[in-house]
């Protein structure tokens, strides 16, 4: 049966009460991921303008700005009255649970084929941001729904997928994490020195180059097509092929707290130039990996609006170069590390493959 979404959705923008809140978590769309739910705690007088929406568990956040970039949840197990939400995210909420299961519409409202629609809506409109809003943008979609025990069948099997994505990105997090404590073991003073790191750098932004929107509709396939933060895209054709670390050049180049954006990739793919694509020169690509991820670099971003680590200034960052004997015991450490990080980051290729399959078979 077809229904509108705002039949069956409504958009909340209920104001938060700050009551007795000294701290609170401010949920801004760099919090929201792809399912995934981080957030800041801060104290309440140094909260930002948008700070403003309440939440319960069950909500679904969706950014009003570039569908594509996935900055989108589900609430669920959070102690929601400590929550305050960006005014930049919908909260989304199930006004009619009887006929439609939350995760259901999640997984449609995040189908490829709707987010193609919402990213396209948000590109027609005049502004600053490719923007949407639920009024009007998704009030009249029509969905046809299938019955209640169906909707439940097919959030299963889409869910048992997911969970085995999360499961392994949970691990390799740890792995990370465990690596860096071991990096700042190994290195402790690695940031005071006057070597300069692009000693240590191969630089490949030369090969790179940017395909327009329309370039990339035309040779859809399964290489990724790369950005500052994230894959931006699938197309048919690569040129790169191996162990890489991506580092934002411009856009968004730095985290809230002045982290370089980096991504380890491996395999095929096509990066644009909206990112630095390095190796380790004399030290492994890992080892390059790690060092930025405890390396602030906030003091060489450049760009009143449009944020920028140029090559040269990248390059320049002074440090000091760990020992032969040290850099070698810890490399052997952390390369089978790695490698099991990359079986699993094959692994959920593979797991993320078959979800869009059954996303499109399904919405």
């Amino acid at each position: 049966m077809k229904y509108k979404l705002k039949d069956l959705i409504q958009s909340i923008s209920n104001k938060f009460n700050f009551a007795g809140k000294s701290n609170v978590i401010f949920l801004n769309t760099s919090d929201i991921y792809d399912g995934h739910i981080s957030g800041t705690k801060i104290k309440t007088q140094n909260l930002p303008g948008q700070a403003k929406k309440s939440l319960k568990n069950g909500d679904i956040l969706f950014s009003e700005i570039r569908p594509k970039n996935k900055r989108f949840a589900i609430v669920k197990n959070i102690k929601a009255e400590d929550y305050v939400v960006s005014t930049k995210l919908m909260v989304l909420r199930n006004c009619n649970s009887n006929i439609l299961d939350t995760r259901y519409f999640y997984f449609y409202l995040t189908s490829p084929i709707m987010i193609s629609y919402l990213q396209s809506e948000a590109e027609s409109r005049s502004g600053t941001f490719p923007q949407i809003t639920f009024k009007d943008t998704m009030a009249d979609i029509e969905i046809n729904l299938p019955p209640l025990f169906e909707q439940k069948l097919v959030v299963k099997r889409i869910e048992t997928i997911s969970s085995e994505i999360y499961i392994n990105n949970q691990i390799n997090d740890n792995l990370l994490e465990l690596m860096d404590k071991l990096f700042n073991s190994f290195f402790p003073n690695i940031n005071v020195g006057y070597d300069q790191i692009g000693s240590f750098i191969k630089n490949y932004d030369r090969f790179r180059k940017p395909l327009s929107k329309k370039q990339r509709s035309e040779i859809p396939g399964n290489y990724r097509y790369i950005g500052a933060t994230s894959v931006m895209d699938h197309i048919n054709q690569y040129n790169f092929n191996g162990i890489y670390l991506l580092l934002g050049e411009d856009g968004t180049v730095v985290d809230d707290n002045g982290y370089p954006i980096l991504q380890y990739i491996f395999g095929k793919f096509w990066p644009n130039n909206h990112t630095h694509v390095l190796k380790g020169k004399d030290i492994s690509t890992e080892w390059l990996y790690l060092f930025f991820r405890q390396r602030k670099v906030s003091n060489i971003v450049t760009g009143a609006v449009q944020k920028k680590i140029s090559q040269k200034s990248l390059h320049s960052l002074t440090f000091r170069s760990p020992s032969k004997d040290n850099y070698l015991k810890f490399d052997k450490i952390i390369q089978p590390i790695f490698k099991s990080i990359r079986i699993r980051m094959k692994e959920n290729s593979s797991l993320f493959q078959l979800k869009q399959i059954l996303l499109k078979r399904y919405f």
